[in-house]
């Protein structure tokens, strides 16, 4: 990122400091992934599995001052008229009749949980012990975090609430959610960060491993997962092509993380399972393992 930046310096302010953040970055991460592994370690092994997306916040930041790093424009224009031209209508204008209470706070509840998708799942999977699905989950997370960010510099898209802001008859109508989701995206979304959809993407990588590890937390996740990826264009923050591709960014992900570590001979098609307070280390499910350890419980 810190090259690109040196190369595209004219269409950045600030440059150096951007320069200087992404060579810090590097020497961190750098510094981090080399230090030796101590299987006792408990604060080591928080710092190892969680730095990165600590890391992401500070990331994410940053790209409201790069958006237009490669394209100096935004290209919110040709996305609604692409929509237009496919759909006949402009979705988050169609979608204004529904301006109804309830089904507001409910797409809005969705889109807030999203705050809160990623620590709760992995907390589910510390006290469950299933300590390599959890590092399978923050790894999968963070990759397609990093691709939607970088995805940002290519599609600068403020979002149709911006685009249409003197369009819209009126704003969403709501008790809670509606007005706590506006008051932070007021005053914590990066401009320029609609293209791919990071709050769909996200919550979609959530969904599969929670169907994939814990089933019945999967039946949970479910409708509040479909509730946010719907408040995405429903709270007007994106463009159904925003959320759409989203959607498409995080099934690409989720195949590249289980190709990259099943090259490890640690993919997800041989889920390992922890039996608490016995093993340590995981037990593959083949059937030899079914055979001796038929107590296992994958949910």
């Amino acid at each position: 990122m810190g090259i690109s930046v040196l190369i595209f310096r004219h269409n950045v302010s600030n440059w150096a400091l951007h320069f200087l953040f992404n060579f810090s970055l590097v020497v961190f991460v750098l510094h981090i992934t080399r230090m030796p592994v101590n299987p006792k370690g408990t604060i080591q092994k928080i710092v190892r599995r969680w730095y990165f997306l600590i890391l992401l916040l500070f990331i994410y930041q940053q790209t409201g001052g790069l958006v237009f790093l490669y394209i100096p424009e935004w290209l919110d224009n040709q996305l609604a008229q692409i929509e237009f031209n496919v759909l006949g209508l402009h979705p988050t204008i169609y979608l204004e009749k529904f301006n109804i209470p309830i089904l507001n706070e409910y797409f809005m509840l969705g889109y807030f949980a999203y705050f809160f998708l990623i620590m709760s799942y992995a907390i589910i999977l510390l006290r469950k012990r299933m300590e390599f699905e959890l590092d399978m989950f923050v790894t999968t997370a963070a990759f397609t975090f990093l691709v939607c960010f970088y995805m940002f510099y290519f599609f600068p898209i403020a979002g149709p609430r911006f685009l249409f802001r003197g369009i819209y008859e009126s704003p969403l109508h709501g008790y809670l959610f509606v007005p706590l989701v506006d008051y932070v995206i007021k005053n914590g979304a990066a401009e320029g960060g609609s293209m791919p959809s990071t709050h769909t993407a996200i919550a979609i990588v959530v969904l599969v491993h929670s169907w994939r590890y814990t089933r019945k937390v999967g039946y949970v996740f479910t409708p509040i997962v479909f509730a946010l990826v719907i408040g995405t264009f429903w709270g007007r923050f994106h463009f159904i092509s925003d959320t759409i591709v989203g959607f498409v960014m995080a099934l690409i992900c989720i195949i590249i993380s289980d190709w990259i570590i099943g090259k490890k001979k640690l993919g997800w098609h041989r889920l390992p399972y922890y039996q608490p307070g016995i093993m340590e280390k995981p037990v593959v499910a083949n059937k030899k393992c079914i055979r001796n350890f038929s107590k296992l419980d994958p949910s």
